[in-house]
């Protein structure tokens, strides 16, 4: 009896077995209702073989518009984890993740707070606080809030060309605007 060796290798499959790398980022908003803020997020995947992976977002239970290149929904205020695959031609698959935080009203107040403190004139810069802080009391009705936000900017759209300048005036009223807004104020 003759027996015989074959030598033999296994070539793996040809072809692409790398998987898309997606490019997320962590996006913070504004809120600019009481239901958080409406976000258009870009979602990048680059793959090595594939010029346009598909990506697809989900996000617990904000509902989003998956684009494709894009998603977009109406987050709420707080944070909220988005989770991504990408997938090529070939199959191969990638997951990643990214936070969405949307800045509520209290935050946002903050924020125009500190805004206001490039106004040279120190006294407007300490009465447009007293209103800010006063919109910002949690201890206050809603109203109240609301009435100090429209004194705000009532005095900055006043001072507006003269001690404050166009810009900064009109960039402060929007958000004092938005931040009412967030507050469901009655306009």
């Amino acid at each position: 009896m003759q027996t015989a060796s074959v030598d033999f290798s296994v070539v793996p499959p040809v072809g692409d077995t790398t998987p898309p790398l997606l490019q997320l980022s962590d996006i913070t908003a504004d809120a600019t209702s009481p239901a958080g803020a409406d976000v258009f997020v870009r979602t990048q995947a680059l793959d090595n073989s594939d010029p346009s992976p598909r990506v697809t977002c989900a996000a617990g239970s904000v509902n989003l518009t998956n684009y494709g290149d894009a998603i977009q929904g109406v987050f709420p205020i707080g944070s909220t984890a988005v989770a991504c695959s990408a997938t090529d031609d070939s199959g191969n698959s990638a997951q990643a993740g990214f936070v969405v935080t949307v800045r509520g009203a209290r935050e946002q107040l903050g924020n125009l707070r500190a805004a206001t403190t490039v106004i040279a004139h120190a006294g407007i810069v300490q009465s447009l606080g007293t209103k800010l802080d006063l919109a910002a009391e949690p201890s206050l009705p809603a109203p109240a809030g609301c009435s100090a936000l429209t004194a705000f900017a009532n005095e900055v759209g006043g001072l507006s060309g003269t001690l404050v300048a166009v810009d900064l005036a009109s960039s402060l009223v929007a958000s004092a605007t938005r931040i009412q807004a967030v507050l469901s104020c009655a306009r």
